[in-house]
Order: structure tokens, then C-alpha cells, then sequence
């Protein structure tokens, strides 16, 4: 496991600006996910230490022992609320198999078409090719129970985090999964915030892959969608689309991972 000197730059501005969750996964992977925010509620004191109010100080003692995502066993639970797991950010609920439909069963299929895998893996495992963060600090099980004012809050600091830091600008491929939050509604310019520009937006119809004019007016049919960005070097792909839940199909997960797999054999990034 490599700790970038961007990535410790990162942690250090991080506590600099009180922040108290930046992120799990493989911080020298390719891929960086953002999602719209934690999906359990705040009433689960375990979970909330775990994910968020320790994730600065456990990847600081990730660091310090130079901690690898071989080094970290397979989890075991433990429903005790006075006993710490064996759960590392790195590489959260190791070993485990995840439910299909749920956000991160999307991942894993999004992930494994990206990097065009033999087989589907029962067990996930996408953790080990992406760096997974979210635009909401406020975790709750449905978006509908969000405070208005706390939420707008912490998309803007942390858009403005992710668009100053150097560690979440140098990913080669972006997907933001966050629906509306990466949107004019959240007052958030994705091509501000990674330095691309919009190039086209498409949906998976029953008549199959549609580009839609919406700059143009034209309305879109389907909850289906993903929008394209890319640098003007085209070594960076931006890809913004809804949250990816219960009704998104897998062939909306196969078209996105599609047009990213075009910048990967181009740009020919080793995502392993």
C-alpha cells in the first residue's frame, strides 16, 4: 500500500479545517466514487464512530503502521457497543457478501465491468480499485429526512474540499453518484470543481443508449442517466449520475462503465 505525499497532505488539511470524514477504500487507487451520503442513521453510535467521527484518526494510524488492505483480516461482528471490531477503512466489512440491490452491490458490478472481470464476485471486493467518499457529512437511511440547512452546508465544504485538495483532483476517473448534489440545486459546478467541461448527456432508453440534448431543451424520459466530462487533455473522465440504489439497472452500469473504459485503454491506466 502506497500513502501518497498528496494523500497525507489531504489528512493534515483535513484536520486543519475540522473535517471529520474524508473517505475509505484504497487511497492509491484510480477510481474516486462519490455518493450523495452514509445510508444509517445517526442513532447508531457504533457505526457513526466507526465510519465517520474516527475515519481522520484511523487513517492516521493506518498510516503510521503503513497499513495495507492485505494486512486487514475479514470482519467479524461484534454487537457489543463497548467492544471495537476488527473493521478498517481501508477495506470496510471485509469479506463480506453484500445484498443485491443495495448501493454498494452497484459498485461492485460497476467496478468489475470497468475492469472487464471474468466473473461477478459474491464476495465484494471493489474496495481494492476505488477510493469512495461522499458529498454529505449527515448520514441518514433516506435523503427525505435530511436537514435542508445542514445538508446544503456541507455539500458547499465539502465540494470546496475536493476542489482545493490535490489528493482528489489527481484521480484519472471520477463517478459521482450523487444524483442532484452534484448539481446547479446544490449550487455545485462539477466542471468547476475537477476542472472539465460538460461534453454529453445520455440515457438508457428501451430504444437503447440515447444522447439527449438538454442543454438544447430536450427532456429526459428516464431516471437512467449519466452526463460526461472530461479535461481538455482527455486523461480525465468525470461521470455524474443519480445514486446508484435499488432501481438502477445494470445495463445503465454497463453503459457508464462502457465510455469509462474508453479513457482507460486510451490513457492505458493500470487500475490494479
Amino acid at each position: 500500500m502506497y500513502y501518497s505525499d498528496g494523500f497525507k497532505t489531504m489528512l493534515e488539511k483535513a484536520k486543519e479545517e475540522k473535517l471529520e470524514y474524508i473517505g475509505t477504500g484504497n487511497p492509491d487507487a484510480k477510481i474516486l466514487i462519490i455518493g450523495k451520503e452514509l445510508a444509517f442513521d445517526t442513532s447508531n453510535t457504533k457505526q457513526y464512530n466507526r465510519e465517520i467521527k474516527n475515519n481522520i484518526s484511523d487513517w492516521e494510524e493506518n498510516l503510521n503502521k503503513q497499513c495495507s488492505q492485505d494486512d486487514v483480516p475479514n470482519w467479524k461482528y461484534s454487537n457489543s457497543s463497548n467492544t471495537k471490531d476488527n473493521n478498517n477503512i481501508l477495506y470496510l466489512y471485509k469479506g463480506t457478501i453484500q445484498k443485491e440491490g443495495n448501493t454498494w452491490s452497484k459498485y461492485q458490478k460497476l467496478v468489475e465491468w470497468i475492469r472487464e472481470a471474468n466473473e461477478h464476485e459474491k464476495i465484494i471486493n471493489f474496495q481494492k480499485y476505488v477510493f469512495i467518499t461522499e458529498y454529505n457529512i449527515n448520514p441518514s437511511k433516506r435523503t427525505c429526512n435530511q436537514d435542508e440547512v445542514d445538508r446544503m452546508k456541507s455539500i458547499n465544504q465539502r465540494n470546496e474540499f475536493f476542489k482545493t485538495t490535490d489528493f482528489f483532483q489527481q484521480f484519472p476517473i471520477v463517478i459521482v453518484a450523487a444524483g442532484d448534489y452534484g448539481g446547479n440545486k446544490f449550487e455545485v459546478s462539477l466542471s468547476d470543481t475537477f476542472s472539465v467541461e460538460y461534453e454529453s448527456f445520455w440515457e438508457v432508453r428501451d430504444s437503447g443508449l440515447t444522447n439527449v440534448s438538454i442543454e438544447k431543451g430536450e427532456k429526459k424520459e428516464t431516471n437512467q442517466w449519466f452526463s460526461l466530462h472530461y479535461n481538455k487533455e482527455r486523461t480525465k473522465i468525470v461521470v455524474h449520475t443519480r445514486q446508484l440504489s435499488s432501481d438502477i439497472s445494470n445495463r445503465l452500469l454497463q453503459e457508464i462503465a462502457n465510455k469509462v473504459k474508453e479513457i482507460v485503454k486510451e490513457q492505458k491506466i493500470e487500475l490494479s
